[in-house]
């Protein structure tokens, strides 16, 4: 997130308008990174932009995020939602990979597995 605008990168261009239109948002998608093949949306909002931070939401998240207080009786889903988002299952053996940028979450997940 820039100084006072939110960047939403996204490889669903589907899903940049759906939170666009849910914001009532003027907006234009571009290409982002080196090939210019992720979809992002750019709001230019101050305001919008110090609310998200109040709740949690901040720049470069994915690299940062710590692993969330998950209630024991959750987190079996919890675990199985992270693995449909960015892990897989391989077909033979008993081999899962989760992947993150994030040293906090997968310290966290870690902890998790061993206990």
């Amino acid at each position: 997130m820039a100084k006072n605008a939110i960047i939403f990168a996204q490889n669903d261009e589907r899903i940049l308008k759906q939170i666009a239109e849910i914001m009532d948002a003027d907006y234009v998608l571009g290409g982002y990174g080196p090939t210019k093949k992720t979809h992002t949306l750019i709001i230019n909002s101050k305001l919008i932009a110090d609310d998200l931070r109040k709740i949690g939401i901040y720049e470069n998240k994915s690299l940062t995020v710590p692993f969330p207080n998950v209630p024991n009786e959750y987190l079996p889903s919890f675990i199985r939602g992270v693995i449909d988002g960015d892990g897989w299952v391989q077909k033979t053996g008993y081999v899962m990979n989760i992947t993150t940028g994030s040293n906090l979450f997968a310290q966290g997940l870690l902890n998790v597995f061993k206990s």
